[in-house]
C-alpha cells in the first residue's frame, strides 16, 4: 500500500515538473549568431628597408666647401675665428695673457728652504699682451696644416667630410657682462642621413672653450687639436725647443734653448742605467720603470723622491687565439688572473699598478719588508691623476718623423758619449826609489 502511494506521489511530481517546464518556465536567452568567418587573405608583402649606402657610394655625393665664411667670437679674454668650411678654428687669440710662473718647485726648493738658501723673491707676473696659439698660414704648407676641430671619419672613403660646409647658428658672437656664456652651433647635413653637429660654448670669464660633437650616419671619427697648436713655426730649426702652450707672444717667438743643456743630458739604453746613475748621484733626475724605482727606493735603502705628474702608462693584454683548442680553460685563467684579489696580491710584491680600481683598495703592505705598497703604485688614485696613456696609433703615424727630428737635434753619439764619466781608481803615489808609499799631506 505504501509502495503504491510512493509511486503515485513520484509520478505526480514528475508530471507537475514537466508541465511547468513546458508552459511556465522562462525561455533561455538567445545566443548571438556568429558572423561567417571571412576567408583568409594573403598579407601584403612588406617593403624592404632601404639598404644602407656604402661609404664609397656616399663619398661621390659629398660636396666640399671652397673658402667658407669666418665667424668671429669675441670675449673679454679671447678672440676666436671659426670657419664654416670644415667647421674649424682658424685663429685663437688669448687676451690679457700673463707671463708663465717661473717659481721653482720640487724637492730641491724644500731642501734649500730648510737650509736657509732660498732664492730671491720672484716679482709678480706681468702681462704679455695678446698671444696667438695657431701658427701663421705662411709657416706651413697647405698639405702640412690641419686646423683645430677638423673631424675625420674612420671610414677613409668619407674623408671629404673634413672639408664640407657647415651652417652656423650665429654670424658673429660678442660676449660680455650681459651675455656671460653663449654657444655657437655648426651643423652639416649630407647624403645618406649623414649629420655632424659641433657645439662650441664660450665663457666671458674663461680662456677655454667647451666642445661637444654629435654625428649620425657613419661609424666613428677623430677630432684634431690642430697642427702645432701653440707652436708658432714647426719648420724652424729651433721648433723642438718650444715650451708651454703660448709660443708666439706679440708676434715674437719664445723658445727655450735646449742646446745649452744638451751636453748635460745622459741617454740610457738599459733599464738599470738611470737607477744606477741616481744612486751614484751622477744625475739629479731620471725617467725609469716603477718596479726598478721601488727596488732602489726601498730595497737598496735609498729613498728617492718620485714625481708621478706626467707618467706614461701602457697596458699588457690577455688574448685567446681564435682557433685555440682550450678556449674555456683560457677564459677561466683570465678570469682568475684579473680578479681584484689576484691583482692586489701581485701589487703587494712589485710596484706594478693593478688595472682595476677595485684591486688598488685591496693592496696592503709588502709581506717581507713591511712597506706600504700603495705609495709606489702607478695606478694609485693620487699617482694616477695626471697620467698619460701611451698612444700606439699616434706613434705609429708620427714616430718616424719625430725620431728623425730628435736624432737631427741630438746628433750622432760617439762611443761613451752621452753617459756619465766612468771613474777609475787612481794608482797609489809611490816613491820609485824606495817603493814606500807617500803619505798624503
Amino acid at each position: 500500500m505504501e509502495t503504491r502511494r510512493f509511486i503515485l506521489a513520484l509520478s505526480l511530481s514528475l508530471l507537475v515538473f514537466l508541465t511547468y517546464m513546458r508552459f511556465f518556465a522562462p525561455k533561455p536567452p538567445e545566443q548571438p549568431v556568429a558572423p561567417p568567418k571571412a576567408a583568409p587573405q594573403a598579407a601584403a608583402p612588406e617593403k624592404p628597408a632601404p639598404a644602407a649606402q656604402r661609404p664609397e657610394a656616399l663619398a661621390q655625393k659629398i660636396r666640399t666647401a671652397a673658402a667658407g665664411r669666418d665667424i668671429t667670437v669675441e670675449t673679454d679674454l679671447v678672440k676666436v675665428v671659426v670657419n664654416t668650411a670644415g667647421g674649424v678654428i682658424k685663429q685663437y687669440e688669448l687676451k690679457k695673457y700673463r707671463e708663465a710662473d717661473t717659481t721653482e718647485v720640487g724637492i730641491g726648493v724644500l731642501v734649500n728652504k730648510i737650509l736657509g738658501k732660498e732664492g730671491p723673491v720672484k716679482q709678480p707676473k706681468k702681462e704679455l699682451g695678446n698671444v696667438q696659439l695657431l701658427p701663421s698660414p705662411e709657416a706651413l704648407s697647405p698639405g702640412d696644416r690641419v686646423l683645430p676641430l677638423t673631424l675625420t671619419p674612420l671610414d677613409r672613403p668619407l674623408a671629404k667630410l673634413a672639408f664640407v660646409e657647415y651652417q652656423p647658428s650665429h654670424d658673429k658672437m660678442v660676449l660680455g657682462n650681459d651675455t656671460p656664456t653663449q654657444t655657437l652651433v655648426l651643423t652639416y647635413s649630407g647624403p645618406g642621413g649623414i649629420m655632424i653637429e659641433k657645439r662650441l660654448t664660450f665663457s666671458n670669464s674663461d680662456y677655454k672653450v667647451d666642445v661637444a660633437v654629435n654625428t649620425k650616419g657613419f661609424s666613428g671619427y677623430t677630432l684634431s687639436l690642430g697642427t702645432d697648436f701653440g707652436v708658432a713655426d714647426k719648420l724652424s730649426k729651433d721648433a723642438s725647443g718650444r715650451v708651454g702652450v703660448a709660443a708666439l707672444l706679440d708676434g715674437k717667438t719664445v723658445t727655450e734653448k735646449f742646446d745649452k743643456i744638451k751636453a748635460e743630458i745622459f741617454w740610457w739604453e738599459s733599464a738599470q742605467e738611470p737607477i744606477t746613475w741616481l744612486l751614484e748621484k751622477k744625475v739629479a733626475m731620471a725617467a725609469a720603470y716603477s718596479g726598478r724605482i721601488f727596488r732602489a727606493a726601498v730595497g737598496d735603502q735609498q729613498r728617492l723622491g718620485i714625481m708621478w705628474d706626467g707618467q706614461i702608462y701602457d697596458l699588457d693584454l690577455w688574448a685567446i687565439p681564435k682557433n685555440a683548442k682550450n678556449k674555456d680553460g683560457a677564459k677561466r685563467f683570465i678570469t682568475f688572473a684579473t680578479e681584484p684579489a689576484r691583482l692586489a696580491v701581485q701589487a703587494q710584491l712589485i710596484a706594478y699598478g693593478p688595472m682595476r680600481k677595485s684591486a688598488v683598495s685591496l693592496v696592503g703592505k709588502h709581506p717581507v719588508i713591511d712597506v706600504e705598497m700603495k705609495d709606489f703604485l702607478p695606478t694609485a688614485p693620487d699617482n694616477f691623476k695626471k697620467a698619460l696613456a701611451f698612444d700606439d696609433a699616434w706613434w705609429s703615424t708620427h714616430g718616424s718623423e719625430l725620431q728623425k727630428r730628435f736624432e737631427e737635434w741630438r746628433g750622432p753619439l760617439a762611443p761613451g758619449q752621452g753617459k756619465p764619466a766612468i771613474e777609475t781608481a787612481q794608482p797609489e803615489d809611490t816613491d820609485q826609489s824606495t817603493g814606500a808609499t807617500k803619505a798624503a799631506p
